[in-house]
């Protein structure tokens, strides 16, 4: 549901925070990573590790700063910057894996 709150609302429905177009996230298509790795496991490939992608700031300065890249206050680079994207430790939006040992 964090995905849908961020990545839908967040980012392409409120108009305060919407910094991409309405049609190019459908929730319904989000894949978790249980889903991924089922789907990998059926083709003989497995996840080694999962691991979370996104600001590592605090949730109110992520929304602050949408808001002002948003109004041209700030410039998406810049956005970018302040809000030191990188791993974290939730995976619910968005994540990354790596491959695991196929047999």
């Amino acid at each position: 549901m964090a995905s849908k709150l961020l990545v839908i609302k967040v980012g392409q429905e409120w108009r305060l925070t919407r910094f991409i177009d309405t049609t190019l996230h459908d929730w319904a298509m989000f894949i978790k990573p249980e889903e991924l790795a089922t789907t990998l496991s059926r083709h003989g490939s497995q996840i080694g590790e999962i691991v979370g992608l996104g600001p590592r700031v605090r949730k109110p300065v992520v929304l602050l700063n949408f808001v002002r890249a948003n109004r041209g206050r700030i410039s998406y680079g810049e956005l970018s910057g302040r809000l030191d994207f990188g791993q974290v430790k939730e995976a619910s939006i968005p994540y990354m894996c790596f491959p695991g040992k196929t047999g």
